[in-house]
């Protein structure tokens, strides 16, 4: 089974920024990423998995590096963590993760998960 959860409106935070902010601002930058995750995966009522694949998509009106969001990606995941989805964002639950950049649009991040193996 396939879950898409979206995020219509969502402006990403870069590595580049993560890399300029202290920790402390960095935590606090990325609470809402993580609210975020935790509310769009009970929104749809995304039930327990297993072991999964994880999509990423972001589309900006700026041309950026697939990898550039990562820090939102990672926040993300970590919220669908909270809400009970996934028992943890490791590699024994999280086969793998892959990131799209697409041609420019309004900003939006789209996460995909795809449960490859029951708990």
């Amino acid at each position: 089974m396939l879950w898409r959860l979206v995020w219509p409106g969502m402006v990403v935070y870069s590595s580049n920024e993560e890399m300029r902010d202290r920790w402390t601002v960095r935590h606090r930058k990325m609470k809402p990423y993580k609210v975020a995750g935790w509310a769009e995966a009970n929104k749809l009522q995304v039930p327990d998995l297993g072991v999964v694949e994880v999509e990423f998509i972001t589309i900006r009106p700026d041309p950026m590096d697939a990898d550039g969001p990562h820090p939102t990606y990672k926040a993300l995941l970590d919220g669908v963590v909270s809400a009970g989805v996934l028992v943890d964002d490791g590699p024994e639950w999280v086969r793998s993760i892959t990131y799209h950049a697409v041609d420019p649009g309004p900003n939006e991040v789209r996460m995909m998960i795809r449960e490859i193996a029951k708990r």
